[in-house]
Formats: structure tokens, sequence, C-alpha cells
């Protein structure tokens, strides 16, 4: 077998157990930090497929097996890098997407709401509440003894980055 196609096998194998393991995670333990969830699995992943490339490679012996692994070794982690680039986003969108949540909203009450009802779930105080209180189990974020909700030093360089997106598209306050 060449090192494309050992790399290829090995890294769709792994990255097909990373997302049912990840999906299993999130469902048995209602984790909902994906971040580190995600994190965790993928590294897991990456680690499995090296060492199958290893053991795979290891049958051969020989000179031809060391380029035989080499090759294998960047391809296959090559791979799941561009596969997780693809899976994170459409994860988050499903997770964290107010539009997603509507349409949701929406057809578990047979199609049509009021607005008010769509005001008090994404517009309210309680919404606001909720999404701090996942940005703190995130550690972006510490409940003072006053109450109120305090930066960490983890929220600035994301912070830093977003706004510097924002100014270059010049996408303002609500954009």
């Amino acid at each position: 077998m060449t090192a494309q196609w050992i790399g290829v096998i090995a890294a769709t194998i792994w990255f097909v157990m990373f997302m049912l393991g990840h999906l299993a995670w999130v469902h048995l333990t209602g984790e909902r930090r994906f971040a580190l969830v995600l994190r965790n699995a993928f590294k897991l992943s990456l680690a499995g497929c090296a060492l199958s490339i290893t053991i795979y490679c290891g049958m051969g012996g020989g000179n031809a097996s060391m380029l035989l692994w080499l090759t294998s070794m960047v391809i296959g982690p090559m791979i799941m890098a561009c596969a997780f680039v693809l899976y994170i986003p459409f994860i988050f969108v499903i997770a964290t997407s107010l539009s997603v949540e509507t349409i949701l909203m929406l057809d578990e009450a047979g199609g049509t709401l009021p607005r008010q009802a769509l005001y008090d779930r994404f517009v309210s105080a309680e919404a606001v509440r909720a999404r701090l209180e996942i940005m703190r189990g995130n550690g972006l974020f510490t409940l003072g003894e006053d109450g109120r909700y305090l930066a960490t030093e983890k929220a600035f360089p994301p912070t830093r980055f977003f706004l510097a997106v924002k100014r270059m598209w010049n996408l303002g306050s609500g954009g």
C-alpha cells in the first residue's frame, strides 16, 4: 500500500472516531464546553492516527518502511487537520447560531410564533445571562462578589482579534 493511502485511510478512520467520540461525549455527559471537548478528542484521535501509521509501517521493516512511515505521518495528520478545520465551523454554527435556534423553535411550535415569544427567547435578560454563563464556563469571565461579570485575561486576545477583523471589514458594533 502506498504512503498516501496509508495516510488517507488512517486519517479517515480516526477522524470518524473523533466525530463519534465527540458526539457521544456531549450526549452522555451534557458537557457544554465544546472547545475543551473538541480539543481533547482531537488530540486523542490524532495520537491514534499516528500510532496506527507507526504500527502499520513498522510491520514492513527496512529503509523503505522509514520513508513510507515519514510520508504517511505527514499525510495522515494533515488530512485530519483539514477535516478538523471544516468540522469546527459546522459544529459551532449548529451549537450557537441564533438563526438555527430560531428555525428549530419555529418548527417545534408548528411554524408560527408571536414576535414577542422570539423577543423573550433571544433578547431577554435570561438569554444574555445564559450566554454569559457559557462564557464563564469557558473561562472568559468570572463572577465578582457584587454579582458582576469580569473579563479574564483569557478573554482579551480573542476580543482584540475579532475587534481588528470587525474594523477591517467595517462591520461596526452590531455586525
